[in-house]
């Protein structure tokens, strides 16, 4: 027990000293938190011995993550550029998926490999845009907007992706009992938490809602249940968290917003040890035979990509002056790339050296994507434009 109290509190230490340093030299501070895993983790100066531990609180964050998008889902479905916003990320997503395919016919993956690829390619992530985004201190609400619809849209593929991978216990096939089982096992779960906070967790949060703190904890104790309710039939822990934030939607509005106020702060306590798993997990070795993908699949996420996204709102003509900056805040892999990855990994579909690649992917291209956003003007290009 000593050992974990010693090693959390050199996490929380070397962070913070790390964030105090790139807050000086004017650099992002989601940086601090990936480096810190890199330098005291098990490829730095191996000061982290339980990387489980630290990996256990990590998932706590995505499935706290999962749990608010769940609970912020409904209002901003009904904001006024969400229709759009989610036509555009699906042509991009079909496309970039496609070029998925393409790369991975292009550097010889296997079939499974090159699907994988094609969907961890697609998606963005929610963590970085959205904490690079509630940085600045008045964001473009165009922006914002659209952010917001591309992240949603893509969450709902993810988590949809997180069920098929979750009931495929053989490679590549999915029986048809198994599939109808799974389908009716979902829609339980799903009906579960719309029953139970209609009939027993909306009375009890009338007598509560005055005390903030007792609203939170309930909240968060909603959350956990599903969590191990969707695990014990066998989805993932996150999906259960997101299906119960989306019960909590029909809770009135003021004790949503106590929830979801109080649930941020801790939210985003567990996402920074998270980005410090990441910078831990990091393996550079037996990689070899993944350079070529490594390097193409970043170039792809950081330039091309955007520029889909850029050529998709021209399509559509939505947001001339700002569709760069929406485009490139896109530009990098997303926390659920790994966990579709790893879990991908995990029933046999593709091996854990190649789920590594794609988490390097994932870590360089948000280090360059978070400094793209931070540098480049542009709020004078949109300007020059007009």
């Amino acid at each position: 027990m000593d050992e974990l109290i010693f090693q959390l509190s050199i996490v929380v230490i070397v962070t913070a000293v790390l964030s105090i340093i790139l807050e000086l030299s004017r650099q992002p501070l989601l940086i601090a938190f990936i480096f810190s895993g890199l330098i005291i983790g098990p490829q730095g100066l191996g000061l982290i011995t339980n990387n489980l531990f630290f990996e256990a609180i990590g998932q706590v964050g995505i499935i706290l993550l999962l749990y608010l998008i769940g609970l912020e889902l409904k209002a901003k479905i009904f904001s006024g550029t969400f229709g759009k916003g989610t036509l555009i990320t699906l042509v991009a997503s079909m496309v970039i998926f496609v070029s998925g395919l393409f790369i991975g016919f292009l550097t010889q993956l296997g079939i499974a490999e090159t699907f994988y690829l094609a969907i961890v390619l697609v998606f963005s992530s929610t963590v970085v845009v959205m904490k690079l985004l509630n940085e600045e201190k008045s964001p473009n609400p165009y922006v914002r907007q659209y952010c917001i619809a591309a992240l949603i849209t893509q969450d709902v593929l993810a988590i949809m992706m997180l069920l098929f991978i979750s009931s495929s216990h053989e490679v590549g096939y999915l029986g048809m009992f198994e599939a109808v089982k799974f389908l009716i096992e979902g829609i339980f779960v799903f009906l579960l938490a719309f029953v139970l906070q209609r009939y027993v967790l909306k009375h009890i949060a009338r007598k509560v809602f005055h005390k903030p703190d007792i609203m939170f904890l309930l909240g968060l104790a909603w959350c956990f249940l599903f969590a191990e309710i969707a695990e014990f039939f066998n989805f993932s822990r996150e999906i259960g968290a997101f299906i119960a934030g989306l019960s909590l939607t029909f809770l009135p509005a003021y004790k949503l917003r106590i929830i979801v106020k109080k649930s941020e702060t801790i939210r985003d306590f567990f996402m920074i040890l998270f980005f410090f798993v990441l910078g831990a997990n990091v393996e550079f070795q037996n990689l070899q035979s993944y350079s070529a993908l490594i390097i193409i699949g970043l170039v792809f996420v950081i330039f091309v990509k955007p520029l889909i996204f850029k050529l998709a709102f021209k399509l559509f003509k939505a947001v001339p002056n700002e569709n760069l900056e929406i485009s490139v805040r896109l530009g990098q892999l997303s926390e659920f790339s790994v966990i579709v990855i790893l879990l991908g990994a995990s029933v046999g579909h593709i091996s854990m050296d190649y789920a590594m690649a794609i988490e390097v992917i994932m870590f360089l291209s948000i280090i360059v994507s978070t400094y793209f956003v931070k540098y480049i003007p542009f709020y004078k290009l949109a300007k020059e434009k007009e």
